[in-house]
């Protein structure tokens, strides 16, 4: 069964996809992510590193990440309330938070809500069954065993966790730093081992041994669970 992991980039959405078959991995960019789910919606399951299920309180889901990845824990932001969706600027919405849930928004959380946006028009309880939500970093924790010990974003943090990745999909070559940096224009070498990681976790969905945060989930008022897996 095809799996895929899809990891936001500057170009839009970079997605690792991975043929049991082959065995093979691939990656491809797609500017929207309805354009993906026109390509990869058949594929069996999709894992994103995007806020699925949201509502006007802290997420428990988040709370469990942050704790699970530990020193890594600022890369998990809190995610906002829908309402904040819709917000043209910062500021707005910064007091449409404010009014909501009693606290203020983060830059880095205002920064993703277009894509966000784009991922909460199209789920539904439906789609979520194989579009599920996870985080890089929990699934380089899992595979690890311990948190990774240096930043996704330096050489030797992206070297940690290409090593933790090929041994978790082995037969499966993954690029080396400075092919991984040119790759595609509008990602970073980053980007590319996220969405690996990603895929990691969307297969182990497949053969039932990801894990999700919390175990029992709540929904949102949309029916949408708040949960990431890895």
């Amino acid at each position: 069964m095809t799996v895929v992991g899809v990891d936001g980039c500057k170009a839009g959405w970079v997605a690792a996809v991975v043929e049991p078959s082959t065995p093979a991995i691939s990656f491809a960019v797609f500017s929207t992510f309805a354009a993906l789910l026109r390509a990869l919606g058949d594929a069996a399951a999709i894992a994103i590193d995007i806020p699925i299920g949201l509502h006007d309180g802290t997420r428990e889901c988040d709370v469990l990440a942050r704790k699970f990845i530990g020193p890594r824990s600022a890369s998990v932001f809190p995610a906002p309330c829908r309402a904040v969706l819709a917000c043209p600027d910062y500021a707005s919405a910064r007091l449409v938070s404010i009014a909501t849930t009693g606290k203020s928004l983060s830059a880095q959380a205002f920064a993703i809500t277009p894509k966000i946006r784009e991922v909460d028009t199209a789920m539904s309880p439906g789609l979520q069954e194989r579009v599920r939500e996870a985080h890089p970093e929990a699934c380089f924790t899992a595979i690890h065993g311990t948190p990774m010990q240096f930043s996704k974003r330096t050489p030797a943090g992206f070297e940690e966790r290409r090593a933790a990745l090929e041994a978790a999909l082995p037969g499966l070559a993954l690029p080396a730093l400075a092919e991984a940096s040119r790759l595609f224009r509008g990602t970073a070498a980053d980007d590319i081992l996220d969405a690996a990681a990603l895929a990691w976790s969307a297969r182990r969905l497949t053969d039932g041994t990801c894990v999700s945060l919390p175990a029992t989930p709540s929904v949102d008022a949309k029916g949408l669970r708040m949960e990431v897996i890895y």
